[in-house]
């Protein structure tokens, strides 16, 4: 009577930061491989109940496609022996079957994938997402889909691609120790060039070197410091003293560039930035550039005269051009994604904007002022809450800020998108919908199905 066997993917994978759980193979089963520089494998461990008998116990492996995943052509489990492990080597991304056979014994199949064992996503605050608080961001969609074994998000809001790409390491900078002198130990100032600096308000400690002292820049809340990691003797350094920046080993698998909202108006820099962030790449480079997003503001709609929609849709050609091959213009599927029966994203789509479903509802507040009649656009918000090219939704009625200062609203068109104009008394709530982050379960889903398409179609290097 022949041994009942199972295979249980080991996960032994030359990438470290992956590793598959075991499992029984053709229960059924899943194992990934991630890609390498030289084809990355994995191991699968075939299993049986009761020690094989004289002379062993061969088995056939095939794999349904190989230049998704190859296997060799047979395993022997040896005589009295109850196990052997085999190598599955990983080609390109993709999913497919292999199988086991041997006389007499019920085929075995194992669903085995090839993927990159590390995404990373740069950009700015539309890479770190999650304004709307969902958790859900284009980092955890992609990860979820299982073609990249862990993504890393080093998105900073508010930063340009000058920032990015220096955090990135691939541009140099300088920084100025505000005092001149890097102390013994402890925390000081540090003055980093303007929308150059290797952090941000918004991120996180940053490891750096500036004048030969290793150390962390971290923005306070008021102010930028240096922390070094090791103490020591204190240390002159110059003013503007050339600073490197150290940023995670991120770049072994797929890099994603999503970068240049935040300073479309310099398109020259935007591109060189990017090529700088390519050139920086090891090779083979294994990397895919997002277009830079238009808001839905007047000046960034289709069919104004003003610079912002021209520049940016010319930005986007170029890097199209530049890129041929690693390029996805995510901002046109966006908008072609609206949805025809919701009468604002119909809007959008003539603007030539991502549709508002597709955009976050990231704040909300009460009217501090009442709205007495239909027409009025003169109001306030809750502090702070009244975005520039925002939508309110207040008591069945939508209301797009054309102007504001940031509480007061000066010009907005009533009864946007076929809603009715009422009165509004003070304290009414409203919710807003972001002129340009986006909704993470909604777009930030749809981004990550869009880049696993683009990987599946441009994974063979």
């Amino acid at each position: 009577m022949l041994a009942a066997a199972g295979l249980g993917g080991c996960g032994s994978g030359v990438n470290p930061l992956f590793s598959a759980a075991n499992h029984q193979f053709g229960l059924p089963s899943t194992m990934s491989v991630p890609i390498e520089v030289a084809g990355g494998s994995g191991s699968e461990i075939l299993r049986l109940t009761t020690p094989a008998g004289a002379g062993g116990l061969t088995f056939k492996l095939t794999s349904d496609d190989p230049s998704i995943v190859s296997v060799p052509g047979s395993v022997t489990v040896l005589e009295s022996a109850t196990s052997v492990k085999f190598e599955v080597t990983s080609h390109r991304l993709g999913s497919t079957v292999v199988r086991a056979n041997a006389p007499g014994m019920a085929e075995l199949t194992s669903s085995v994938r090839g993927i990159y064992g590390v995404c990373s996503l740069w950009g700015d605050s539309l890479a770190q997402g999650n304004e709307d608080g969902s958790g859900v961001t284009v980092e955890t969609a992609l990860e979820a889909l299982g073609f990249c074994g862990k993504v890393y998000n080093e998105g900073i809001g508010g930063q340009w691609s000058t920032q990015i790409a220096i955090r990135n390491g691939a541009l140099p900078s300088t920084a100025t120790i505000t005092s001149g002198v890097i102390p013994a130990s402890g925390a000081t100032d540090i003055q980093f060039q303007p929308f150059a600096g290797a952090v941000s308000d918004q991120g996180p400690p940053q490891s750096i070197t500036i004048s030969g002292v290793d150390g962390t820049s971290l923005w306070t809340g008021s102010s930028y410091t240096f922390m070094r990691t090791n103490a020591g003797s204190a240390v002159t350094s110059p003013a503007s003293s050339a600073v490197t920046v150290h940023p995670p080993n991120v770049d072994m698998g797929l890099v994603i560039i999503w970068s240049g909202t935040n300073n479309w108006q310099f398109p020259a820099r935007v591109k060189s930035d990017i090529a700088a962030m390519v050139a920086h790449l090891p090779s083979p480079k294994r990397f895919l550039v997002l277009s830079v997003v238009n808001g839905n503001l007047g000046g960034f709609w289709k069919g104004t005269t003003d610079r912002p929609y021209p520049t940016i849709v010319q930005l986007n050609a170029d890097l199209a051009a530049t890129y041929p091959n690693n390029f996805l213009d995510t901002r046109l599927l966006e908008v072609a994604a609206y949805d025809p029966t919701n009468a604002e994203d119909v809007i959008d789509y003539g603007h030539d904007v991502p549709p508002s479903t597709f955009r976050a509802q990231d704040f909300h507040g009460n009217l501090a002022t009442k709205i007495g009649d239909t027409t009025s656009c003169m109001f306030a918000l809750s502090k702070g809450s009244a975005w520039l090219g925002s939508t309110i939704t207040m008591d069945g009625e939508k209301i797009y800020i054309s102007d504001t200062d940031g509480t007061t609203v000066s010009t907005c068109i009533r009864g946007y998108a076929g809603t009715r104009a009422g009165t509004h008394f003070a304290g009414a709530s409203y919710t807003g919908t972001d002129p340009i982050h986006q909704n993470g379960p909604v777009a930030g889903v749809f981004m990550a199905h869009r880049i696993t398409e683009w990987m599946l179609a441009h994974s063979a290097f």
